[in-house]
């Protein structure tokens, strides 16, 4: 059904026929649909043009389950990994997807009651996913192993792996607790600052922790310290409803998921007026918009992926997600045949070897690439 006011010529509902009767007023437009139907003329950015071109739309990638083509539902977690292949999963189909760059979708994971939801990748590659009571870690065949377990472990909404593997882990709505894991899993922490967390993303170069909470509307920002204690907490990013996941851009602009009102909301703290605008991902910025979070790909890092009430949507910029340290994906090929180790040089932003099997690039016996590890956010 859709409902449409123009104002002050007429009013119409159209479903099977049309009625019109003179009413006086402004213009406005409202649409009643389904969560991101396939009206996506409203849906584009409103920020700078430093940041995305004016009238940059919001496009579908995904809407439908890959086997069964029933429509997605509330879709959360989201990682991009080295060859630009996109997961996200949907908690309620105890789903985690993938999308390749080609847009091939597939069921990556399907679970039994364990709801997976945060995803990130570990520095050997391996995607590491939130479900309920554990931590899953996956290798790029699909196998999987447990990285750690605790009955706390309720709505895993989100994760930020480190460089040594170790991880935080936010416990949203159930337990409002957020986790620092160990790269082996056995030691696990609790930190109960934060009320209701959801986002989470570690600067590890400047050793800083960014913590959005739902509860109290607001990003906050730690120290990362010694053993990864949180330190000096403070805002970041205030009075946003329903603050959901975050990605921030090469310049420090955070990008934060209004999931009450159905938009990114873009963010450079630190000047006068720090809000840049927003990109919208549902009609207009209204409640149940429900988008829950975004992350950086693409082939030159300037793609937006969202994921929300819905499925998985995308959107170009001009800027790119902020550069991680991170190891490469696939773990590194064996030794060349004289028994040197392959080396490693950053050329174009990505992550290249050298000295494997003679070639410059990395390839193994019979030829095949190696996909390299882009550094930028996922």
């Amino acid at each position: 059904m859709r409902i449409a006011f123009s104002f002050p010529v007429s009013f119409s509902v159209s479903l099977s026929g049309s009625i019109s009767v003179p009413v006086s007023a402004w213009a406005f437009l409202v649409a009643c649909s389904p969560a991101w139907s396939q009206d996506y003329g409203y849906a584009q950015a409103d920020v700078p043009v430093s940041i995305a071109d004016k009238g940059a739309k919001v496009t579908p990638v995904m809407l439908k389950h890959p086997v069964t083509g029933a429509a997605l539902g509330l879709c959360d977690g989201l990682a991009v990994d080295a060859a630009g292949n996109v997961f996200f999963s949907e908690p309620a189909s105890h789903s985690i997807y993938q999308v390749t760059p080609e847009g091939k979708a597939s069921v990556f994971y399907s679970g039994h009651g364990d709801a997976p939801n945060g995803l990130d990748f570990d520095p050997q590659g391996r995607l590491v996913a939130g479900v309920q009571g554990a931590l899953l870690r996956f290798s790029p065949d699909g196998s999987h192993d447990t990285l750690a377990k605790s009955p706390d472990f309720k709505t895993i909404a989100d994760l930020a792996i480190g460089s040594d593997g170790s991880l935080y882990a936010t416990n949203l709505y159930a337990g409002h607790t957020l986790f620092r894991v160990s790269a082996d899993g056995k030691t696990i922490q609790a930190n109960a600052s934060v009320a209701n967390p959801d986002g989470v993303k570690w600067l590890e170069s400047k050793k800083i922790l960014y913590v959005s909470d739902r509860d109290a509307h607001t990003t906050w920002q730690f120290d990362v310290g010694e053993g990864g204690a949180l330190n000096n907490k403070r805002p970041y990013v205030p009075d946003i409803p329903g603050a959901g996941g975050i990605a921030i851009d090469e310049k420090g602009d955070v990008f934060l998921a209004g999931f009450e009102q159905g938009a990114v909301h873009v963010y450079s703290p630190g000047i006068k007026d720090p809000f840049l605008g927003h990109i919208l991902v549902k009609g207009s910025p209204t409640p149940k918009g429900n988008n829950a979070n975004q992350a950086f790909g693409g082939p030159d890092g300037k793609t937006l992926y969202i994921t929300g009430n819905g499925g998985l949507l995308q959107i170009r910029l001009n800027v790119r997600g902020l550069a991680r340290t991170v190891s490469v994906f696939p773990p590194l090929p064996p030794a060349n045949r004289a028994g040197a180790a392959p080396r490693l040089r950053v050329a174009g932003g990505q992550v290249v070897f050298q000295g494997i099997m003679g070639l410059d690039s990395p390839r193994n016996a019979s030829g095949r690439a190696f996909p390299t590890q882009a550094l930028r956010a996922r």
